[in-house]
């Protein structure tokens, strides 16, 4: 059916056109045509549009009749035409319609509706329903019509006289009075002109007293009758007025038929001859049905127009039982064919199809609303997904509802048009909250008092958000531990292979002499005839070896084969199970960091509860609807925001907790919190001690605001106050939110560095024993967490972020300083590798930290970026201050030939601290030809003193164990000691 759409009219309509009905039409044109039908039923579920059918139909009947009337009568002059039927409505289908309905509603038209819908009433006394709805029906037959149409009515109503009729009776009376007087006094007999006047006189006495007269027998013959009525219904309890008596006692009282005169009294002077019942089904009162045949059976009688009775129900009015047991199954159908005289179908149409297509209909009504933008001016319309709308429409079937919904939604987004303009709030969400308004209205009307169910399922879901936290973190710390473990067996692993191949191979080269002369070296010869020797042992420490690595024969002869077992790629069966083991707890770390930083409300409503702790969300797959909007995201943790316009950034349930906690001096670490920038306005507004606001959120918010002495004052209370034992992890998270993303745009990293600017010189000011945490070691996410945010402070964008309140780039490497904060090598290893500018500001002519052992900072492959930063050391600091450091001063410069031949004047190395570091350097594998030959002529070159006397003695000792050793051969032995032996 379709339906004339009306800008979120509840209302039936009444313009339906026969076309769009036209079987169930020509059914009811053939029931009423019979003039034996008198009891007619219209039968389908709710919401089938039943009664814009029958308003319809009646209504355009009587538009018919008006537009033959008006017809019949077009032959009369213009004047008179006009005056009885407006010239008009034979031409304006409107105007006819609107002539309709003014007839309708004073009672002129020829059907009337009983409305008696029953929605909050739960029926248990059948027949005390019965009686009530006796009592609306007559109720609505006799009080709606008007007194002075039924002079004879017994019953007592308002009566209206109105001002004309009021002033007609005054005037007569006076005239009557006078007239009388007048008469009486003979005034006229003095002039015999006067006679004419006398007549005039005597005739209005005489009319004035006819009318008066008559008008004492009208009262008195339609007054009497009523006030013997008005004495036997008080008697016997019945009276019906214009209010009930809803208290009385008897039940054996048969209104219908002590009012059955009236009735058929009503029908004799009203044109109403089909009377239309609504809604009576749902009283779930079958008596009533019998009664009203009997009503009908009795107006009926005789040789009167005839009066029908219709009534709209669904079919399962007379099935009484609800077990669904019968003793005979066509027993529901037999009372009902029985009673009514036809039974019209309404075939349901509504159907998931139906209600998207009434929700696109009922939005792309409204002005400033469209569905996925099909409106070729869609620049004032807000667009609604239609995705949505298949999905609401899987739910939610009832015509009215939908109207409703999609004209409320039109009568918000105006209300929040400023907001939907500038993109903080969205028509979809709008939609979803309306939808919640609409079909749990009691809850909705207690979000305000944060104690609806919507409160608590948010406050149950972030409260399992935090459990699922806090257990995510400690199977997380688990898996780092069995991490470091097989870490420790895989170095050990790493480390004993060499030094368990050294010892088989110091056997053997010492004792058995299998592998004399056999050396493992780099070169592929001597590995590979190395390794043949190795797969040909068959010695008990071969096997130990084997065991050890658990090598099996199988694998040694795959080395064998392959010529590959080396010291680096050698691995054992223990080796590689260990590493798929580290693998996997890797994956599952990863895998457990992805749920925290990515878990969402919705992951927390898939989870399945069963709990008197979580009460809402055990109960929420009971709310379909509400269920839906949650899962699509028409309603989130942002709710608050739709509920009006004015209540924009208000506070959620755990917010005002916190307000409130704050403000009678608790301390609150506030987990929840949702509308940080509202609860510091009120904060602020009502100058509350920042003291109590211990929460994360709060803090982290304040930092990225503009820095003022007010914002800057609460940082530091803040940090101040924080509790002693959380103060660190208080500390890292703020640092965490903190966090700088390449994602982010210009104005929120300009915003992330000044937060840190500002957090920075708060733990300056408030609590500097934080930086003694780097001399203690700490861990490493600690130190690198830290490391990131010193090198934004040092980097040159923040030299853009001023204020007094901000501390110098001076007084924190001061605090570094007094701190030892230098002292830690893990954060040591991290300035080494932050950005240029961050590292050249922190290292300026001012600032030149004397590091005593660059070698521990430095202790990997050296980088380009490396080099640099350790020539810049080094030619600004203490190096002398300890011999490790020369080694990676060679490292850097490529050995010690380019050091001495090449960079010691550019890198600044002193004479002496090379002849200190010399015999400490040559050692092992440094001691080799090369390094002997540019030292010896190092040595030979400095002046003649005692240092140098000891320096060439101690290189004649090196190079006599380098020819021991055979890390030289005998020429080059000779060449060092003849360039010892000549005289400088």
């Amino acid at each position: 059916m379709k339906s004339k759409i009306k800008n979120g009219a509840l209302y039936p309509y009444d313009d339906l056109d026969k076309s769009e009905m036209k079987p169930v039409w020509d059914k009811l044109d053939e029931a009423l045509n019979d003039e034996r039908a008198t009891n007619i039923a219209v039968s389908a579920p709710y919401d089938t549009g039943k009664s814009s059918f029958l308003l319809s139909y009646f209504t355009q009947k009587y538009k018919d009749n008006l537009n033959q009337k008006s017809y019949k009568f077009h032959w009369l002059p213009w004047r008179l035409h006009f005056h009885r039927f407006p010239y008009y409505y034979f031409y304006n289908k409107s105007a006819l319609l609107d002539k309709a309905r003014l007839d309708r509603k004073i009672g002129k038209t020829n059907f009337k509706f009983i409305n008696l819908p029953n929605f909050f009433l739960e029926v248990k006394d059948k027949k005390e329903s019965e009686i009530e709805l006796e009592k609306d029906i007559i109720g609505q037959l006799l009080f709606s019509s008007k007194q002075q149409k039924y002079p004879d009515s017994r019953i007592k109503r308002l009566k209206q006289y109105p001002l004309r009729i009021i002033l007609f009776f005054f005037i007569v009376s006076v005239l009557f009075v006078i007239s009388t007087y007048l008469v009486e006094q003979n005034v006229t007999k003095i002039d015999s002109t006067a006679s004419s006047f006398q007549l005039i006189i005597r005739t209005v006495s005489i009319l004035t007293g006819i009318i008066l007269l008559f008008s004492i027998f009208y009262i008195m013959f339609h007054g009497l009758p009523k006030i013997g009525w008005s004495i036997s219904t008080k008697i016997l309890d019945t009276k019906l007025d214009a209010k009930f008596d809803m208290n009385s006692e008897k039940e054996d009282k048969d209104l219908f038929l002590l009012y059955g005169d009236e009735l058929k009294y009503y029908f004799s002077k009203s044109k109403v001859r089909y009377l239309i019942f609504e809604d009576l089904d749902r009283y779930d009162n079958p008596l009533i049905f019998q009664r009203l045949r009997q009503l009908n059976l009795n107006l009926n009688h005789g040789d009167k127009n005839k009066i029908v009775f219709i009534y709209t129900l669904k079919d399962s009015v007379f099935d009484s039982n609800e077990s669904g047991r019968y003793d005979n199954q066509l027993d529901p159908i037999i009372k009902e064919t029985k009673f009514f005289d036809y039974i019209i179908p309404m075939i349901p149409l509504h159907s998931t199809q139906n209600s998207i297509s009434r929700f696109e209909k009922e939005i792309n009504n409204k002005n400033n609303l469209q569905v996925n933008n099909v409106k070729e001016d869609s620049k004032y319309c807000y667009s609604v997904q239609e995705k949505y709308l298949w999905g609401l429409g899987s739910f939610i079937l009832d015509i009215r509802t939908i109207i409703q919904i999609c004209s409320e939604l039109s009568y918000y987004a105006e209300l929040f048009r400023v907001r939907l303009d500038n993109k903080e709030i969205d028509i979809n969400k709008l939609l979803g909250m309306i939808v919640y308004k609409t079909v749990y209205p009691r809850d909705y009307e207690k979000l305000l008092s944060s104690d609806s169910f919507l409160n608590q399922l948010f406050l149950e879901i972030n409260k399992q958000k935090e459990r699922n936290l806090e257990e995510r973190k400690s199977e997380i710390r688990k898996l780092e531990n069995k991490i470091k473990d097989i870490d420790k067996k895989l170095q050990y692993i790493r480390n004993n292979k060499e030094l368990y191949l050294n010892i088989f191979y110091d056997k053997f080269l010492n004792n058995i002499g299998k592998y004399r002369d056999i050396k493992y070296e780099s070169n592929t010869f001597y590995k590979t005839k190395f390794w043949n020797e190795f797969f040909k042992d068959v010695s008990e420490e071969k096997k130990n070896i084997q065991d050890f690595f658990e090598w099996d024969d199988e694998l040694t002869e795959t080395f064998k084969e392959i010529r590959e077992g080396t010291f680096d790629r050698t691995k054992s069966k223990l080796y590689s199970r260990l590493k798929e083991q580290i693998s996997k707890y890797y994956e599952q770390k990863n895998i457990l960091q992805s749920l925290i930083e990515n878990e969402t409300f919705l992951d927390i409503l898939d989870e399945k509860y069963d709990g008197s702790g979580y009460k809402a969300l055990s109960n929420i797959r009971k709310l379909p609807i509400l269920n839906y909007l949650l899962t699509n995201e028409l309603i989130d943790q942002n709710y608050y925001e739709y509920i009006s316009p004015s209540l924009t950034n208000d506070l959620t349930p755990p917010d005002l907790d916190f307000v409130q906690n704050v403000l009678n001096g608790i301390y609150d670490e506030g987990q929840n919190l949702q509308n940080i920038s509202r609860i510091v306005e009120i904060l602020n507004n009502s100058g509350a001690n920042y003291r109590y606001a211990q929460s994360v959120k709060i803090l982290s918010y304040l930092l990225v605001q503009p820095i003022t002495s007010n914002i800057m004052q609460y940082i530091k209370t803040i940090i101040y106050y924080c509790k002693d034992s959380n103060r660190l992890n208080f500390i890292e998270r703020c640092i965490d939110n903190l966090k700088i993303y390449q994602s982010d745009s210009i104005q929120i990293e300009e915003s992330k560095i000044s937060g840190i600017k500002a957090l920075i010189s708060a733990l300056f000011y408030e609590y500097p024993e934080y930086f003694i945490s780097f001399d203690r070691g700490f861990n490493p996410k600690f130190v690198q967490k830290n490391s990131d945010i010193f090198e934004t402070f040092f980097s040159t964008l923040s030299k853009k972020v001023t204020s007094k309140e901000l501390i110098s780039e001076k007084e924190l490497f001061d605090i570094f300083i007094k701190y030892n904060v230098f002292k830690n090598i893990d954060f040591d290893k991290l300035i080494m590798n932050w950005k240029d500018d961050s590292w050249m500001n922190l290292f300026d002519e001012d600032r030149i930290y004397l590091f005593s052992n660059l070698s521990k900072i430095f202790s990997g492959n050296l980088t380009q970026s490396d080099r640099a930063r350790i020539s810049f050391l080094i030619r600004n600091g203490d190096y002398t201050a300890n011999i490790d450091n020369f080694s990676l001063i060679v490292r850097a410069v490529g050995g010690l030939t380019n050091l001495i031949e090449k960079e010691k004047v550019f890198w600044e190395i002193d004479d002496n601290y090379i002849v200190t570091c010399l015999p400490s350097f040559l050692y092992d594998e440094n001691l080799n030809y090369e390094n002997l030959i540019v030292s010896v002529k190092f040595a030979k070159s400095l002046y003649n003193n005692q240092q140098k006397i000891n320096l060439i003695s101690t290189l004649i000792n090196y190079t006599k164990q380098a020819r021991k050793q055979n890390k030289i051969s005998d020429d080059e032995y000779e060449k060092i000691i003849g360039i010892l032996q000549v005289n400088n």
